[in-house]
């Protein structure tokens, strides 16, 4: 029969072991809820992070965009300014020959062959029927290999994207804040016992 003085000591050590357990779970609770408010406060900061990533991203872009609209236009007027020009020529050349041909055309009237053919050497020399230099429009020009290039440049930057997205999104899923504690006692390893089935053949 046990005494009284035993039972007594006995529960006496479950009171103890109660208080602890009590005091185990209180600090794990302070714990927890100093990981809820840094977790909320990490959240917060990678939040604005982000933003403050995809910003610069974007400023990134439209900088990019903006400089390629700046380039096209430039080119633009430069090819501008070469047509504009060889048009003036063009147009310069076709009156000063209009202007020879009527001159030779009048001059065509006359019977005296000596004064035509002086005439015609006088005013209009040999050495200037072609003095200005002919061009030709080329039939390939279109931007097609800007446009080839952005298009690479696009799925290139969508592939690394991808990729580079996946990897930040697994980062993301396998941040844990609460980890299980690793078992110290008995009845700790006993909650990961597993029955094991010997097989008797």
């Amino acid at each position: 029969m046990v005494s009284a003085a035993t039972e007594r000591a006995e529960k006496q050590r479950q009171l103890e072991k109660s208080k602890q357990m009590i005091t185990n779970r209180e600090t794990e609770l302070k714990e927890i809820q100093k990981a809820s408010g840094r977790l909320r406060n990490l959240t917060q900061a990678t939040e604005e992070e982000g933003d403050r990533i995809y910003t610069e991203l974007l400023s990134f872009t439209r900088r990019s965009h903006t400089e390629l609209i700046m380039l096209v236009q430039s080119q633009m007027s430069t090819e501008l300014e070469q047509i504009q020009g060889h048009l003036e020529g063009l147009e310069r050349e076709i009156s000063k020959l209009k202007r020879k041909q009527s001159e030779l055309e009048h001059l065509s009237h006359t019977d005296d062959h000596i004064h035509f053919l002086q005439e015609i050497q006088s005013r209009w020399p040999t050495s200037q029927c072609n003095d200005f230099p002919g061009l030709t429009t080329n039939p390939q020009f279109s931007f097609g290999e800007v446009i080839k290039s952005l298009t690479s440049l696009t799925a290139h930057i969508k592939d690394i994207w991808r990729l580079e997205m996946t990897r930040i999104f697994s980062a993301v899923t396998a941040e844990k804040i609460l980890l299980p504690q690793e078992p110290k006692t008995r009845e700790d390893f006993l909650q990961f016992l597993v029955p094991i089935l010997i097989s008797t053949l």
